[in-house]
């Protein structure tokens, strides 16, 4: 029995006169190393009363086709709903659809998606624009519970230019159908497409060749049933944090472990790069019980408290808060009660010292991802909460005209 209510609303009928919807469950390595589907199947039917479709996960439908509604659970499903301008061409593996590759140029259908994911209890969904920006979509619960509103005086067209200009229109990142641009791949897609947008080094340079103080200083929350000390619910504090262009080292102490080393060899492109995609891989040692003398491999993803500190590292720096006059003394606790004015451009106004992708579209959209790190701030929620019998609405915003 589905759980919750999913209604569309197009405001963009010129350029999108024929709304598709596309699920594509999540997916996890399963035995023998094969995929297999993440949490419960899908449970989607379209249309109302008697004329009504069951949803096939990786099938897309045409909106009018479903009547502009479906009911849609359970919860806890995981995975995206792309909206787009036609049907989707997929690729499966193990008879499973997966996501399509949106750095393809040959692939000029118009999409989108919304990421689910949730309990029993709630499903949690949000807008994510970190990899490509094609259809700006809201979603609502309620006129005062929304994400992805524009902001007053800003309408989603003003993005595809300033967008474009940073890769200088690169034919790789802004693709056209028909001279019509259909989608922008962001620097978050790695490789030659973070290549053409802009590097971090300059700003790097003069965090580090001067007497900027970067205090990383925060609490790490910890997990369930922690298999080791770095795991377990600690504060830490660094006394130095040092790059020579070769080596980047955190040097600290935290609650739990006593003092800590972080080490990473990498050039300014490779520091550049993991601001970017928000992954710093390094070796790690601590004072400690079971690290005296340990030199471990580890990265932003692990979800101990180094990646804790990584992240504060990394965030730091694709905020603008590093070096900046507003924050770059206080620790990186502080960090995280800025507001989405107090980010970006709007702490760093002299030089583009942040992710310049992320602050374009924060100009006109303050609870959407833009870059992995986003949530970071405690005053930012790109997640939508929905719980049984609510109903969400998801409306395709103007892309060419005011909105």
């Amino acid at each position: 029995m589905s759980n919750y209510t999913i209604n569309f609303k197009n405001d963009d009928a010129v350029v999108i006169p024929n709304p598709y919807i596309t699920f594509i469950q999540a997916t996890q390595p399963g035995k023998n190393g094969k995929l297999e589907l993440l949490g419960p199947a899908l449970n989607a039917t379209g249309g109302t009363g008697t004329s009504t479709t069951s949803l096939e996960n990786g099938k897309s439908y045409s909106l009018s086709a479903i009547q502009n509604t479906l009911q849609m659970g359970p919860q806890d499903w995981n995975g995206h709903m792309y909206v787009s301008d036609g049907p989707l061409t997929l690729n499966k593996v193990n008879n499973l659809p997966v996501d399509p590759n949106y750095t393809l140029s040959s692939d000029t259908t118009r999409y989108q998606l919304l990421e689910f994911a949730g309990s029993t209890t709630q499903t949690n969904i949000d807008i994510t624009y970190i990899n490509w920006f094609s259809m700006p979509l809201e979603i609502s619960t309620s006129p005062t519970n929304t994400r992805g509103k524009p902001k007053v005086q800003t309408y989603p067209g003003e993005l595809f230019s300033p967008l474009g200009n940073l890769s200088a229109d690169n034919a790789i990142t802004v693709i056209k159908n028909n001279g019509n641009l259909v989608r922008i791949v962001s620097a978050n897609a790695g490789g030659k497409w973070m290549d053409v947008y802009p590097s971090f080094e300059k700003y790097i340079k003069s965090v580090f060749s001067g007497s900027n103080t970067i205090n990383l200083s925060n609490q790490y929350d910890g997990i369930q049933n922690p298999p080791s000390d770095d795991f377990k619910p600690q504060s830490y504090q660094s006394s130095s944090v040092s790059y020579d262009g070769t080596t980047l080292k955190i040097k600290g102490t935290t609650s739990e472990l006593g003092n800590f080393t972080m080490t990473s060899k990498l050039s300014y492109g490779d520091l550049s790069n993991a601001i970017y995609l928000s992954v710093l891989n390094y070796t790690w040692s601590y004072d400690g019980t079971n690290g005296s003398g340990s030199n471990k491999n580890g990265n932003t993803g692990d979800n101990n408290v180094f990646s804790a500190i990584s992240r504060d590292l990394l965030a730091g720096f694709a905020f603008g808060f590093i070096g900046s006059s507003a924050f770059g003394t206080k620790p990186s606790s502080e960090w995280q009660s800025a507001t989405t004015s107090d980010v970006y451009s709007g702490i760093q106004p002299n030089e583009p010292y942040y992710n310049q992708w992320a602050n374009i579209i924060n100009g006109c959209f303050n609870d959407v991802y833009t870059f992995p790190f986003n949530d970071y701030l405690s005053g930012y929620a790109p997640e939508l909460p929905v719980s049984s019998g609510d109903t969400v609405t998801v409306t395709i915003l103007g892309t060419s005209v005011p909105v």
